[in-house]
């Protein structure tokens, strides 16, 4: 029981924080964003959300369980 609860908070903080560093990150790229630009930033921002998004749906269901 203790375990679920120790896995859940771990995703739920790992979660946070993607999606903390992902909007970090968004707003370096509006403001300093150029033609140097990586193309594959809109992909690393999608992906960013996605498993954030992912990490804190999977420890509500840890903690649902």
């Amino acid at each position: 029981m203790i375990f679920k609860i120790i896995v859940a908070l771990l995703l739920l903080s790992g979660g946070s924080w993607q999606i903390y560093s992902t909007r970090h990150y968004l707003k370096h790229l509006q403001a300093h964003g150029d033609e140097n630009t990586s193309p594959f930033s809109p992909a690393a921002l999608y992906f960013g959300y996605f498993y954030g998004v992912v990490f804190i749906l999977l420890a509500i269901s840890i903690v649902i369980n």
